[in-house]
């Protein structure tokens, strides 16, 4: 793989994240990782509803961001046009640096009709008594002799021979200040150059920015941005398996397993086959989780784990104040009812040993707990004693 094809990735998915939703994010991702997805089983692979993933794919395509193609793939059990989704990194990049493009032209043109757009308006605009809004040619038309100010033109031809006509001032006209639309302009142009460009913290890159992507992408003597066919990569056994239970032949094996009697119908029998019988190596990683900055999850179990929590889940005091301590701990507060129960039962057994002190029933001291009696025979061994 090129230098250009992995600068185009981290591109595709940097836009995803900067203006797309999470489905539409979670869909790059996969398609970066498995090259292509296949029509009839990316919606068990993903564990999404069928539905929602075709239109988010639809509204990627709309985007330019997303193509499919037709593949023969009849010897992995699907038919002769299966419909294979996956990303033209030539395509998507040249998209990128289009739209990047056309959004800057867009602000700077805003910013320079705030810069040089001056108008003039007569006081009676706003109160809809003539149509005096001009530019500053159409306003140089008329000009009081005496004070040197523009005068509206519908105004003065009303006014010329009217005796009573009213002050010039109120059909002088006055220039509109646009520092409103200019302060908007240069707000919007700085946002979305702050939003495109890298952000690091202290030497460290938090994420990288699209203007130096882009700028990358264009290598210079390097090898051209692959358009990642998945006819190709089918070909040469790059992307992901198809899944067990899925395609042309899906019906036939959960017809058989049924007949077996390994399900109770042929429904249950494609679910068994899916994700309800024993996965494969190569479906071992359909289930994934990353982080903010892109990198895996991984979970551990601590050894021992389970054994002291069937050890503190037998005992009931233990079992409260397990409780108790894991509410603490995520800032909940345990119910009133459950605390009134507790109060009420510790009530009743001092109570009941009051009572059996004063009939001089006590109960012997030393006793041992409850044993165990799951690790008798741990180590192969039936007596205790030795």
């Amino acid at each position: 793989m090129s230098d250009l094809t992995v600068y185009a990735e981290a591109l595709i998915a940097t836009v995803a994240r900067a203006f797309y939703d999470d489905e539409a994010v979670c869909l790059i991702d996969v398609l970066i990782r498995d090259k292509f997805l296949r029509d009839d089983d990316m919606a068990p692979r993903l564990s999404l509803p069928a539905k929602k993933l075709r239109s988010t794919l639809q509204f990627l395509q709309e985007e330019h961001l997303v193509k499919f193609e037709t593949v023969d793939d009849l010897t992995q059990g699907g038919s002769q046009a299966t419909k294979f989704w996956y990303i033209d990194y030539n395509h998507a990049v040249h998209t990128i640096r289009l739209r990047v493009h056309l959004l800057r032209k867009q602000l700077e043109q805003a910013e320079m009709r705030s810069r040089s757009s001056s108008f003039y308006l007569c006081p009676g605009y706003a109160k809809k008594r003539c149509n005096g809004r001009y530019t500053e040619e159409e306003a140089q038309q008329i000009v009081d002799r005496n004070t040197g100010l523009f005068l509206c033109q519908e105004c003065f031809m009303n006014y010329e021979a009217d005796p009573n006509a009213p002050e010039k001032d109120t059909y002088t006209l006055q220039l509109v200040d646009n520092t409103k639309d200019l302060r908007l302009a240069m707000d919007n142009m700085r946002r979305v150059t702050v939003q495109l460009s890298g952000k690091m913290i202290g030497n460290q890159q938090l994420r990288a920015g699209v203007y130096d992507l882009l700028q990358k992408v264009r290598g210079k003597g390097k090898s051209p941005i692959t358009s990642n066919l998945p006819s190709e990569n089918f070909a040469l056994g790059i992307g992901s398996k198809r899944l067990a239970g899925t395609g042309r032949t899906a019906g036939i094996k959960a017809r058989k397993l049924e007949q077996q009697g390994v399900a109770a119908s042929a429904s249950a029998a494609r679910n068994y086959l899916v994700g309800g019988g024993k996965r494969s190596a190569e479906g071992s990683d359909l289930t994934f989780l990353k982080n903010a900055m892109g990198n895996e999850i991984a979970f551990s179990v601590e050894k021992g784990g389970g054994a002291r929590a069937n050890l503190l889940a037998t005992r009931t005091r233990r079992r409260r104040k397990l409780m108790d301590a894991a509410a603490t701990r995520v800032g909940a507060s345990v119910s009133l009812d459950l605390r009134l129960k507790e109060q009420e039962k510790r009530k009743l057994e001092e109570e009941q040993k009051l009572k059996s002190e004063k009939n001089g029933n006590k109960r012997e001291k030393g006793t041992s707990s409850v044993p165990l009696t799951f690790l008798n025979n741990n180590i192969g061994r039936g007596d205790l004693d030795r």
